[in-house]
């Protein structure tokens, strides 16, 4: 949460409530085998809660990754850095250019390969390849050398599906 603001000579300064966690990505780093469904399913419901009331709001996030989000000491979910979200519909409000990429490669949706207006779809499309990572342990571009691999996969190719890399017992999730 944002608890106050200072603006100075040197710059501006946010104050925000601190949160004694680990990212998402430290979290996953750590495990020895996938993280067990359910726990993956406990976890992206509060990020899911999360998105949908900045939805809701009018804010599109754009940057949704496994270091966006932190995980409390009693399990609960922060999503962090609105740094580059931007308000739907207001071109007033845009902290980038249109046509520019804005995101880290691994988890842009086509739209924001492609420098497309975004909406909430790219940051569904980003949570999908968040939770694809939590249920298998690995991201679906993590193998690839180079952007522009990463650029045309994501653009021309759907993801591999979790039931091939995972099993059969991820059918249920896949179909989210």
């Amino acid at each position: 949460s944002l608890l106050d603001y200072k603006e100075s000579e040197e710059g501006m300064f946010l104050v925000m409530e601190y949160v004694d966690g680990e990212g998402l990505d430290e979290f996953l780093a750590k495990l020895k085998e996938p993280l067990p469904l359910e726990r993956a399913k406990e976890i992206m419901q509060q990020v899911l809660s999360a998105f949908h009331y900045a939805h809701e709001e009018g804010v599109v996030h754009r940057d949704v990754k496994p270091s966006n989000i932190l995980i409390n000491g009693k399990g609960q979910v922060k999503v962090l850095d609105f740094g580059i979200a931007k308000l739907v519909g207001s071109a007033d409000f845009n902290l980038t250019k249109t046509g520019v990429k804005v995101g880290t490669v691994y988890y842009m949706s086509p739209e924001q390969v492609m420098a497309k207006d975004l909406t909430r779809k790219s940051d569904i499309y980003s949570l999908g390849v968040t939770f694809y990572e939590m249920l298998s342990g690995f991201g679906p571009y993590k193998q690839l050398n180079s952007e522009f691999e990463i650029y045309e996969k994501i653009v021309k190719e759907p993801l591999i599906p979790l039931t091939q890399t995972m099993g059969e017992s991820y059918a249920a999730v896949w179909s989210v």
